[in-house]
């Protein structure tokens, strides 16, 4: 179930991280400076700044922070389970346990990883049961000390989340907004 004995290259893709994005290759500007640091941040202690929200519209740079903060825990704690997903497919993953009669296995496998790093939850706006099951997944991950950052394509995180439990979730929530303000394309 667990890549236990991979490589680390094997663990990256197990984890559905991107190895180009990293903290190393990334450029930093005036748009996405804050959300930077409070990313390393992050992984310095995730405790402490865990649950992560970075939002910001759409190409800012937010799903490369995700995949970057993925890379520096699995560089330095290589025992680390990581998953890197977009809300879709945590949904999709969801229901496919579901389906098949297997709840409980759904929740091992999420309560035996170590760090959930799922983009684009804006997906779940509009759908309740997506919503309860994300929202509720989540906290109870967060209560029991697991690494959670999420992104959210939105330009403010005063996104209307209809179900208390989002909104309850939501409240314990570090914000952190990301622009592309001042980045240049280099071609």
């Amino acid at each position: 179930m667990f890549p236990d004995m991979l490589s680390f290259r094997q663990r990256q893709k197990w984890a559905r991280l991107n190895p180009a994005f990293t903290f190393e290759n990334l450029a930093v500007h005036d748009g996405n400076i804050e959300a930077t640091g409070v990313a390393r941040n992050f992984i310095a202690d995730p405790l402490k700044y865990s649950p992560l929200i970075i939002y910001g519209s759409s190409g800012s740079g937010k799903t490369y922070l995700l995949h970057a903060i993925g890379n520096a825990l699995a560089a330095r704690d290589p025992k680390l389970r990581i998953r890197c997903q977009t809300s879709q497919e945590f949904y999709q993953h969801y229901t496919g346990y579901i389906n098949k009669n297997r709840n409980s296995d759904f929740y091992r496998y999420y309560f035996n990883l170590d760090v959930i790093l799922t983009d684009d939850i804006q997906w779940l706006q509009d759908d309740e049961d997506a919503q309860e099951t994300f929202f509720l997944t989540m906290g109870a991950l967060a209560a029991d000390g697991k690494h959670i950052a999420m992104a959210l394509d939105k330009a403010s995180p005063e996104t209307e989340w209809d179900f208390s439990y989002a909104k309850s979730f939501l409240e314990s929530c570090e914000f952190v907004s990301i622009s592309s303000k001042g980045a240049s394309l280099v071609w």
